[in-house]
């Protein structure tokens, strides 16, 4: 009746409500919440541990780069470990561009010239 509406491309119809996908896995709460609790208590081990690492590193009484580079090393293993705890499993880093006027910038990809000061998203 309404098909003129349909999306040619796609053939999606805008009025019609989109089906929620049912799961076919019967005892997936159940995987869920297990999930969970493992998550929760790898992350009730290693967040204290990372906490306690970095905090005594940034205070010990040494010059700045040689506790920039231990803190560094220490934030990277331990957030990596967070995030990945958490699910996430890789994290791309790409150049997003406002528009298609603004060109790619000149050291591509980003990432290596990298300062105190600069924005990351």
């Amino acid at each position: 009746k309404f098909s003129a509406w349909r999306d040619k491309g796609t053939g999606i119809h805008p009025f019609f409500q989109p089906k929620p996908k049912v799961s076919r896995i019967f005892f997936r709460p159940l995987i869920d919440l297990v999930l969970a609790l493992i998550r929760f208590t790898l992350l009730l081990i290693v967040f204290p541990c990372y906490f306690l690492i970095a905090t005594f590193i940034s205070i010990l009484p040494l010059p700045g780069v040689l506790t920039r580079i231990p803190s560094r090393i220490v934030n990277a293993i331990g957030c990596r470990t967070i995030l990945y705890i958490l699910g996430f499993w890789h994290i791309p880093s790409t150049y997003q561009r406002l528009s298609r006027l603004h060109p790619l910038p000149r050291v591509y990809p980003p990432g290596f010239n990298i300062s105190s000061g600069d924005l990351i998203i």
